[in-house]
């Protein structure tokens, strides 16, 4: 097998050579998950490296650090993963049921024999404070097509796809795109799916998502003395765990709030884990949609007293507020302007654990 000008598939995906962020690339070493970070624009030239390797997996995002919606910077596309349980007549039969709902036929399709990958890519960045946009249209196509099964995680912004020339162990298959079309601009896509999804549900995400970035934004001012208020260490995952439901995956979440914990305490996972496992599990196993349960009780980021609780368990100050714009946390807005903030960056958030590329491309592992 050959890869015929693999350059057009990776511009359709990380167009943006000079972006913000990076790529990151995930394989099995030794059976433990490695990662590696690369800059957008080196996609073309390792993927010549990369050819037949096994599993290989990376991010249609760039990121600050891990592969995490708290850590992302922008995406170029938005990504559904389909099991191929019609064989090869899998993508016509998806893709005429996209259209039907009036889903624009997607820009790149990655075939790795086992799942099709369903790409739409965009013309311009969907940046950090954007992301709301992003995951309403990447969640309306996956609810269009339930009835093929897609993947649970296909509405995490931050999940991997396959390498094009890597080799699916499971399948002896090379991931290799089954369809290249053109991108699309975010106003087109914007209107044509953001249409299918009632008003009440965008107006609700676009609140949610002022009420994330808020908080990651008084995470970051309080970074170096988050670890020396301990009676406040669990309420920041608990809070990080009701803001994030909305558009995490239970196994989204789960990685999300490790490193957020790794964060607080600025050690490793295994270091911490007796003291977080309960809350991040009880988390994780019933979030759903804003709405979270621990120790018996419910907690949801719809709630009317939500921000005002949120203020008192962590002592936000009234300097805090107006110095970092928390509108939301303070009650004094029903929309955040971190919203419309293109300038704000973010602290990466999890344990760096990023290998030389010198060993992500071994060709075995001793």
């Amino acid at each position: 097998m050959t890869i015929d000008r693999p350059e057009i598939f990776f511009e359709r995906i990380h167009p943006y050579k000079g972006g913000d962020g990076s790529v990151v690339l995930e394989r099995l070493l030794n059976k433990k998950p490695q990662r590696m970070l690369v800059p957008p624009r080196e996609l073309e030239i390792l993927s010549r490296r990369i050819y037949n390797l096994k599993d290989v997996r990376f991010s249609t995002g760039c990121f600050s650090g891990l592969p995490l919606l708290l850590n992302m910077r922008s995406t170029s596309c938005c990504t559904v993963r389909i099991p191929k349980s019609q064989g090869n007549q899998t993508f016509h039969i998806v893709t005429m049921r996209l259209d039907r709902s009036g889903i624009p036929l997607c820009s790149v399709c990655v075939d790795d024999g086992r799942e099709l990958t369903f790409i739409w890519t965009f013309e311009s960045p969907i940046q950090k404070r954007e992301f709301f946009d992003a995951h309403i249209i990447q969640n309306t196509i996956k609810e269009k097509i339930e009835e093929f099964s897609p993947t649970q995680d296909s509405a995490d912004l931050s999940s991997l796809i396959p390498f094009v020339g890597s080799q699916n162990s499971k399948t002896g298959v090379h991931a290799a795109p089954r369809h290249i079309g053109k991108s699309y601009s975010k106003e087109f896509l914007r209107e044509k799916i953001l249409d299918l999804t009632p008003a009440s549900k965008r107006d609700k995400h676009l609140r949610n998502a002022g009420l994330l970035l808020e908080l990651q934004s008084l995470f970051d001012s309080r970074w170096w003395a988050i670890s020396s208020s301990p009676e406040q260490c669990k309420n920041w995952v608990l809070f990080f765990g009701v803001a994030l439901s909305p558009f995490c995956s239970p196994k989204q979440m789960e990685l999300e709030l490790k490193a957020i914990s790794e964060s607080i305490e600025q050690k490793p996972w295994r270091d911490i884990k007796e003291k977080y496992k309960g809350i991040i599990g009880s988390i994780t196993s019933s979030c759903h949609d804003g709405f979270i349960k621990y120790n018996g009780s419910i907690y949801s980021v719809y709630a009317p007293h939500w921000p005002e609780w949120v203020k008192g368990a962590l002592s936000i100050s009234n300097d805090e507020i107006s110095d970092l714009d928390l509108k939301l946390l303070s009650g004094e807005a029903s929309l955040s302007p971190h919203l419309s903030n293109p300038t704000r960056r973010f602290l990466p958030v999890g344990n760096w654990e990023f290998v030389p590329e010198s060993r992500f491309l071994l060709k075995k592992v001793s």
